[in-house]
């Protein structure tokens, strides 16, 4: 049986509401009924605005920790209703002479390159999760001289992939190309 969030796709929050109990509202009496049910329609709507709100996927893309809105159910429960928080972290590699606080001359090479994601990722016993778990990295490598843009995950006769380990992103390039800027962006859950 699908869950109540399965049902409902979309948050959808009307911009106007209209209130029927409000005629005479000046004259009414605070005490009365008529304002009493205005008092919980505009209760209710305020309600159904704040959990649009919070259940939103905000598209803000920081070089730091940042929680999106999105949720992903939680292995660790057998509740369908239970849910964690995404997180998002974005690296940004350039060969940009300002860049601290050391830039790269050229920022991605042929072969591998190692960019480290300061995350302490998922460690496990048994049923029982501590740190992060990577649920997502993409982004994607530019050359600006020569205007080749590649997302990572590019594959074909020659490949760029992108992959994590405990400590770093790996970026194998495989392309010819040497690329001067590399954005990647990491998406985790926390247990």
């Amino acid at each position: 049986m699908p869950t109540s969030q399965q049902i409902n796709t979309g948050l959808y929050v009307p911009t106007t509401e209209i209130f029927d109990v409000i005629s005479g509202l000046q004259q009414s009496d605070v005490s009365s009924g008529e304002f009493k049910e205005l008092l919980i329609r505009l209760a209710q709507h305020v309600n159904r605005v704040n959990l649009a709100l919070n259940l939103k996927e905000s598209a803000l893309y920081f070089e730091e920790e940042f929680m999106t809105g999105d949720l992903l159910f939680n292995p660790l429960n057998t509740n369908p209703d239970a849910q964690i928080q995404m997180f998002r972290k974005v690296l940004r590699e350039s060969s940009d002479p300002h860049k601290m606080p050391t830039p790269e001359a050229d920022v991605l090479q042929a072969g591998s390159t190692n960019f480290p994601h300061v995350l302490t990722p998922l460690a496990s016993t048994s049923s029982t999760y501590t740190g992060w778990k990577f649920v997502g990295i993409y982004g994607g490598a530019t050359n600006t001289v020569s205007r080749n843009y590649y997302p990572l995950n590019y594959s074909g006769a020659t490949y760029l992939s992108a992959r994590a380990d405990s400590t770093n992103v790996i970026i194998d390039n495989n392309t010819g190309i040497t690329f001067d800027k590399v954005d990647i962006i990491l998406w985790y859950v926390k247990f």
